[in-house]
């Protein structure tokens, strides 16, 4: 199989391939060997659209699959997969401490806006929750 080399961190990346790295770091991360019918699950998608994008995650060299075997990320998916999770994450915890948002509805409007974020953003945010948290100011 060809791989192709996919840009990290820099937005080039569909919103599906982001929300399928993020789903795929998180059952790692939870000490999960992830599947296709585990990502099914989670995404709420049919295995068979499921098994077709772990096979572009493949090619893209963001996966290692095998059919009917658990698959993992690479360095590079991990890499690319802990970008979209932190933007996540920073858009979930801006919403919940400094707008409000209830934790339901900040990860709703989370899994809508993080795949707009840029580096900047991001900057930005942490930067305003690490001074707007901090005793001193």
């Amino acid at each position: 199989m060809q791989r192709h080399r996919v840009p990290i961190g820099d937005g080039r990346l569909s919103i599906a391939i982001e929300d399928y790295l993020r789903a795929i770091i998180i059952l790692e991360d939870a000490g999960e060997a992830p599947s296709t019918a585990h990502i099914a699950r989670r995404l709420g998608f049919a295995y068979a659209s499921v098994t077709q994008m772990v096979q572009r995650l493949a090619t893209l060299g963001l996966v290692d699959y095998l059919p009917y075997r658990a698959l993992r990320l690479t360095a590079e998916g991990r890499r690319a997969a802990e970008v979209v999770l932190r933007r996540h994450q920073l858009m979930c915890t801006y919403l919940e401490r400094e707008l409000g948002f209830a934790p339901p509805a900040a990860l709703a409007e989370a899994d809508r806006l993080e795949h707009a974020m840029s580096p900047e953003l991001c900057r930005r945010i942490e930067q305003r929750l690490l001074i707007g948290h901090d005793p001193r100011f």
